[in-house]
This record gives structure tokens, sequence and C-alpha cells, in this order.
């Protein structure tokens, strides 16, 4: 049922309509149960299925059910997404073909006319296997026309084969770089992509497509994710950026390519509190989410996050914490972005609130949201059992993170985490040891070895707390001053 709860979650209240819709005209009895059950999921409603559409227990009726409405979520999800990636595709062969049909029939003046039609569609998407077909009929008719000379055709295939290699080998560079393991941990990442990109020859430039800029960028963030490393990727990051503002607005998937990229480029602003062009980048996808609205059930969930973070980091909490609760409670990066906010804000009873609804186990959130989630849950419960002075539970939890996750830090290059619980440990069990000059040296050397301008915002957030305990100012004024004199 999980399933199909997070397929519904991605339709917006139109596609919704759509899909029940669909289901009528492939229903061939009045009795189906399926358009009711997902009618019950869509509302939230899980418990005792069965009940409410058999009138009694019938859990193997209840599983078939929900396999074959999954089964027609996928089909309908596919059939919808299969139509808006290829419609301005199609549009340009449908074009190109009817061209070619002109042609041969030797109407010449309707037949470049029509081709004409697919070359300004195929280039305003970037859709360079599609030019190159177009290319290859107009140099065929060149003889019949005079509007471009066989040489001016010739350049102008030649450079539209450059961009589908060029596109190729990003696609090349891409796959051979994740197949590498994301490179060495210790190595600086903004450096790795220089050599690799050197030995395939790239270029990163304004012929490259959103599809070749979004490959990169994606690449690029995920492997800042995983070493902890955004500052690494800044220069890369405001590069590509500059590159999208400078292209023109696309159709279909291709604008889809622009709109993944533009969050990608906000995020990494976002993790080196670069916040004004963050919001900069944020404003380019909200015009683009209004334009695109059959992508918004796509990227509304991330383009909020992301917004409320900004707000927050920005000293508008309110506005970050209105914006997230109206967020789909399923949203597990949200439920626990709002547990940050209002910890941040000393507002603990409803911290407790939200982190009770989180209910599962570490093994169940970190299969489903990744082992850096699960670190960040556990370590704003071990903050918040410290704040509530439960001692007995604080030194139960510090035994078993160390214990799950010390290795595992270690393994991914994440010892901070670790010396950072450590001194917690040492401040819980002693609060006047902050005033102790080995203790700060400690805190100094452990936590902060990085330069500050390349720390990431959220270490930073975590260290926010250590330093208001030590200068007894608030955690949120701590943290912004921390922002502000390390950001932009």
């Amino acid at each position: 049922m999980r399933d199909i709860l997070d397929i519904i979650a991605l339709l917006d209240p139109e596609q919704e309509t759509a899909f029940v819709r669909y289901l009528e005209g492939l229903n061939r009895r009045s009795d189906t149960k399926n358009i009711a059950l997902f009618k019950l999921l869509r509302k939230g409603q899980t418990r005792d299925l069965d009940l409410k559409l058999y009138g009694k227990a019938n859990a193997n009726a209840l599983y078939v059910l929900a396999n074959r409405l999954q089964h027609r979520l996928i089909d309908f999800v596919a059939a919808q997404s299969f139509s808006k990636e290829t419609s301005a595709d199609m549009n340009c062969l449908k074009l190109l073909l009817a061209s070619r049909i002109f042609f041969e029939q030797k109407k010449f003046k309707l037949g470049f006319k029509t081709l004409k039609r697919a070359l300004v569609a195929a280039e305003e998407i970037e859709a360079y296997s599609i030019l190159n077909e177009i290319y290859q009929t107009y140099i065929q008719y060149a003889h019949l026309q005079d509007q471009l000379a066989l040489k001016e055709l010739l350049h102008r295939a030649d450079h539209n084969r450059a961009q589908y290699l060029q596109e190729l080998q990003v696609t090349t560079f891409y796959a051979q770089f994740r197949a590498q393991g994301m490179q060495d941990l210790g190595a600086d990442l903004n450096q790795q992509f220089e050599t690799a990109m050197d030995a395939s020859q790239l270029r990163l430039d304004k012929n490259l497509s959103y599809k070749s800029l979004y490959q990169l960028l994606s690449l690029a963030v995920e492997t800042a994710e995983q070493q902890q490393a955004f500052y690494q990727i800044l220069g890369l990051t405001k590069n590509i950026l500059e590159l999208i503002k400078l292209k023109t607005g696309l159709q279909g998937r291709y604008a889809l390519y622009r709109m993944r990229s533009l969050h990608l480029a906000a995020l990494s602003l976002f993790r080196n509190k670069q916040l004004e062009a963050c919001q900069e980048a944020l404003d380019l996808l909200a015009n683009d989410l209004k334009t695109y609205t059959s992508y918004r059930s796509l990227l509304s969930d991330k383009f909020n996050l992301l917004q409320s973070l900004t707000h927050f980091y920005s000293n508008r909490p309110f506005e970050a914490i209105a914006l997230l609760e109206k967020q789909n409670n399923e949203d597990l990066h949200a439920r626990l972005t709002l547990c940050m906010f209002h910890f941040h804000q000393g507002e603990f009873d409803q911290v407790a609130k939200l982190l009770r609804n989180l209910n599962h186990s570490d093994a169940w959130y970190e299969k489903k949201m990744g082992w850096s989630w699960v670190v960040q849950k556990n370590i704003i419960e071990i903050l918040l059992l410290v704040e509530r002075d439960k001692l007995d539970l604080v030194l139960l939890r510090l035994r078993a993170f160390k214990r799950r996750y010390k290795g595992l830090l270690q393994e991914k290059g994440q010892e901070r985490v670790v010396a950072f619980l450590k001194i917690v440990d040492i401040y819980y069990q002693d609060p006047n040891s902050i005033k102790d000059p080995s203790f700060i040296k400690k805190v100094e050397t452990e936590l902060t070895g990085k330069n500050p301008l390349e720390e990431d915002i959220f270490v930073m957030s975590f260290y926010a707390w250590l330093k208001s305990k030590m200068t007894a100012d608030s955690l949120y004024e701590t943290t912004l001053a921390l922002v502000r004199t390390h950001g932009n």
C-alpha cells in the first residue's frame, strides 16, 4: 500500500481526476472497487479498507485489488509522462516527415516552409539528433532553394554534429565518473571534475544543452553531498547557473532539465550559505513552475523545502515554518526540517511532538531516507534530551548512537559528527566545562577545522548549538550570526 500512496502523492488534482476517468474507461462492470479504493487512499485512509469496501474482513481480495490499482497507476503515470516527454520531439519529427512527403510530391516551396518550421522547433528544444536528420534533408534538396547556400548548410550541420557529440561525451563522462565510485573521499572535488572533464575533452560553455548541464550539476551535487564538500563545487555551480540564465525557455522535458538544474544550483548555493544567490535561483524556478504547471507535482515539495530553509536562515522563521506546515505529512525531509526550525526557536514541546510522529525504526528510515537523514534525526533527538535534562536517556542514546554509527561515519569521512557528540557528552556531564580554556580549544580543534567560508550550513548549525552554550545567547541568533559572518 505504501507504493500506491507514493504514486498518488505525485499526482496533482487535475491528474487525480484524469486517473478516475482513465479507470472508468477501463472498468467493464459498474461495481468495480478500484475507484473507491483510490478515493479512500487519496484521502489518506489506510485502516480497515477491506471492511469499507466489502463490508467484511477480506484481506485477500483487498490485496488483489490494491495490486491491480498499483499497476493501473503505473500505466497511467507512464502514459502521462510519455505524452509530456515526447510531444515536443514528436512535433519536430512530424514536421520533418511532412516536409519529406512534400518534397517527394515535388511541392518544394511547401516542403522548405515545413522543413524550416521543423528546424526552428528542434533548435528550440536542443534536439541535436533530430537536427541531424533535418540538415540531411536540407542538404539533399539544397539545389532546389536559394535561401541557404550549401556552404552555410554544411557549416550548420557540422556545428550541430559537434554539439550532438558533445552531449554524448557528457553522458559518457557522467557514466564513467559514477562507475568509479564517486572518486576518493580525500581528493579535492573541483580538481576531480576539472581533471575528468579535461580527459573527456569537455568544456563548460553555452553550447552544452540543458540535459548536459543537468547531468554535470546533479553529479557534482550528489558527490558533494557524499563528501560533505559543497564549497568545492561552488565555482562549478555558479558557472552552470550563469549558463542557464543565458539560455531561452524550452518546452517539455527540456524545461524539466532546466528546472531541476535550477533546484540543484539553489541547493548548492544554500549549503554554501550564499542565501541571496540561492533566492535568485529559487525565483527563477518559481517562475518556471508557474509557466510549466504540469511539473508542479514533481518539484513543488523540493522547492517549498528549500524556500523554507532560505527563509529560516534569512531571519524569517515564521514564514519558513508556515510554508512547511502546509507540506504533505508524508514528506519526511519536511518533517525533520520542521523539527530543526522549532528546536532553534526553543520550542522543545513542539519538537517532541513532531519526533513522536516519526515512529518507525532507524533501520526503516535508513532504508527509505538514507543514513545521513537518520544521523540528523538522532542528533536532534539527543540534543532535545540534553535540553530537557534527561540524564539517563542522554547517556543511553549517546552510547547507542556511537555503537551503531561510529564506524559508518568514520568510513564516510564524517569523524566530526562523532567528535561533536563526544563534546556534547562532556558538556552535559559537566556544564561548567564550557568555561574551561581546554574545552574551548577542543571544540575549535575538532569541530572548526575548516575555513568557516567552506563550512556547510547544516554543520555550522550544529556547531552553533555549542557556541550558544558558551556565549549564553539564543541558538537562533547564534546561528544567524555565524551564517551572516561566513555567508554572502
